[in-house]
């Protein structure tokens, strides 16, 4: 019969290596990335901390994996980019194009967490004519989604299309610049077109989406989160 000095002998040793194996299993795990059904290659990350990365390996409290969506979170208020008035968990595309060829978004979506309007998608023109400026948001708001459209900074105009979505219920929308036309899609329906002047699609162009909300502001990083945007999907073309 073994001792009892023995018995807690080996218990110690069986104890440690249990814990060193739970150990080692949980620091050899790879830390979450983005989703990987996403390809983000074409993109670069613009967070509220006023930093930009890769949103391949990023993973933090603005952006983050949930069941088989990626979140973009926003806080009440955060550090703004240049010129913004509010602070973003947002993608914007690393190249440009022009207004000349086939550039679509599509995006499947659902917004989580409401504050009262959030852009989801733009298209922006980096340069042209008429100087670099937003060209197309989409909002989502509580009463159904908008388009601002502006064809030259301090010249937008905002449209209602249509009803809105219930928080937390999925959603598609497309962007399109199409030989020379723009449009929005919701739900596989166009619910908005427009041809711009000849000196808007001298510019050149790109996609961002995420999270930019209206009613964030700049500040002090907050961590008190305002709304969250998910995305199951996300893919643009050229």
């Amino acid at each position: 019969m073994r001792s009892e000095a023995f018995r807690r002998s080996v218990g110690s040793v069986v104890a440690g290596s249990v814990c060193a194996i739970v150990l080692w299993v949980a620091t050899a795990q790879p830390a979450a990335a983005a989703l990987g059904s996403i390809n983000w290659s074409p993109w670069t990350l613009q967070l509220p901390n006023n930093t930009q990365v890769s949103p391949g390996s990023t993973s933090n409290q603005w952006f983050y994996v949930t069941g088989s969506y990626q979140a973009f979170a926003a806080p009440q208020t955060g550090i703004c980019t240049s010129g913004s008035s509010h602070c973003r968990s947002e993608l914007r595309e690393n190249s440009t194009w022009g207004s000349g060829g086939n550039n679509v978004l599509n995006a499947t979506a659902k917004v989580t967490k409401m504050s009262s309007s959030i852009t989801i998608g733009q298209v922006f023109c980096n340069s042209g004519p008429n100087g670099a400026h937003t060209q197309v948001e989409l909002f989502y708001r509580n009463g159904g989604f908008a388009v601002l459209y502006e064809e030259a900074k301090g010249a937008a105009t905002t449209t209602s299309i249509g009803s809105g979505v219930s928080v937390g219920t999925p959603f598609t929308y497309q962007l399109s610049f199409i030989n020379g036309k723009m449009a929005v899609k919701i739900n596989g329906s166009t619910k908005w077109t427009k041809t711009p002047s000849s000196a808007a699609q001298q510019g050149a162009f790109y996609f961002k989406a995420g999270n930019y909300d209206q009613g964030s502001s700049c500040g002090t990083l907050s961590s008190t989160i305002r709304s969250v945007v998910q995305f199951s999907n996300l893919s643009i073309s050229h």
